[in-house]
């Protein structure tokens, strides 16, 4: 599903009652069942000073290691343009409509990733739960006064009462992410719990048009036994 938009030609207004503004297309809202691994309804975690890292608060090794760091890959100049651009136009692009939205949080924890020529890879952070993000990835794609939108959505597994492994994808998903430039690969840790003893963490290939899952470790007991996501058993492929 794709978003197409028209922007003003000044790109410090985003206003929508502009009249130069005006003939802009229909955006097409999402339709992501909302569904997480966790309860939207608790107290959300306080706004972060910077993005959040990956890592959860007992210091879980979450990652492989890459001596690439992605912070040489933001584009904060064009950052500071798409992400106020997106909460401006936020209901009008159907964006984070399941969750309770926090502007201040939006504004502080999304990240977007140049990677092409008028490409980027937009990390928007919609909201929290208590002890872990809400997020959504997108590929926006700029052409003069208009943009694409591109939804790019995440595929994970969790185990049902009967234990038999469950596949879903959805637009937004729950925990923590970090982008590896080098790779191009995404990683994202999801608590199953505040505790931070079960959950899992996914692999994902940024292939230009998509994620496609490439590795996915999952531990769906809450026994009060820790270990670091890294040494999650794989479950994909």
């Amino acid at each position: 599903m794709r978003f197409k938009y028209i922007v003003c030609s000044t790109l410090v207004s985003f206003g929508l009652g502009l009249s130069s503004c005006q003939n802009r297309s229909e955006p097409i809202a999402p339709e992501p069942d909302g569904t997480t691994t966790t309860d939207i309804t608790e107290k959300p975690i306080p706004v972060p000073a910077e993005p959040l890292p990956l890592v959860n608060s007992q210091g879980a090794d979450t990652k492989e290691v890459s001596e690439t760091n992605s912070n040489d890959y933001l584009s904060p100049d064009i950052r500071a343009q798409i992400i106020p651009e997106l909460i401006e136009n936020r209901e009008n692009l159907g964006l984070c409509q399941e969750f309770r939205f926090e502007s201040e949080l939006t504004e502080a924890a999304s990240n977007v990733y140049r990677v092409g020529e008028n490409e980027y890879l937009v990390h928007l952070v919609c909201g929290s739960t208590a002890y872990q993000l809400l997020q959504d990835y997108f590929l926006y794609q700029r052409d003069g006064d208009q943009f694409d939108l591109t939804p790019l959505p995440i595929t994970y597994f969790y185990q049902d009462a009967d234990q038999q492994l469950i596949k879903e994808t959805e637009v937004t998903r729950a925990g923590y992410s970090e982008y590896d430039p080098s790779t191009q690969t995404i990683s994202i840790f999801t608590k199953g719990r505040g505790l931070g003893d079960c959950g899992s963490l996914g692999f994902y290939q940024f292939t230009g048009t998509d994620l496609s899952l490439d590795r996915f470790l999952l531990k769906d007991e809450c026994d009060g036994d820790y270990i670091e996501p890294i040494n999650y058993p794989q479950v994909y492929p």
